[in-house]
């Protein structure tokens, strides 16, 4: 799963613009944008 691409896994659908704004508010743009793949950086999956 990537960065842009953890809205698909809900119930509802989350935009690639969404998440974005969130990753903004969160102030971690700078952090995201400096990973070598950005915001196409794969993430780990953790089930419970």
């Amino acid at each position: 799963m990537q960065i842009l691409h953890t809205g698909e896994n809900g119930k509802e659908k989350i935009s690639n613009k969404k998440i974005k704004e969130a990753i903004e508010v969160a102030q971690a743009k700078d952090f995201v944008e400096k990973m070598e793949d950005g915001y196409e950086t794969k993430m780990a999956e953790r089930w419970n």
